[in-house]
């Protein structure tokens, strides 16, 4: 399965802990941008402390979620129950 972790990239360390975690299950594992560049050694948690700070231009995550009609239902979700 491919997931995607969501985080503040100040909890980096966990957002490893918790991908190393997935990623051994077997899980193809998805994290923040600058969480990738802080783990590669190419930035520091201060880099980006200071990025965004001075509301510098850096590329951003996003999530896009369509929960779209189906079935005649509006915002269709399955029934689980």
């Amino acid at each position: 399965m491919k997931i995607t972790i969501c985080a503040s990239v100040d909890f980096t360390p966990k957002i490893k802990e918790v991908a190393d975690l997935l990623s051994k299950q077997g899980h193809d594992v998805e994290i923040p941008y600058y969480s990738k560049k802080i783990l590669s050694g190419k930035a520091s948690l201060d880099d980006y402390k200071k990025v965004k700070e001075k509301g510098g231009d850096m590329e951003l995550d996003a999530v896009l979620i369509l929960n779209l009609d189906k079935k005649g239902v509006k915002n269709y979700k399955a029934d689980n129950s």
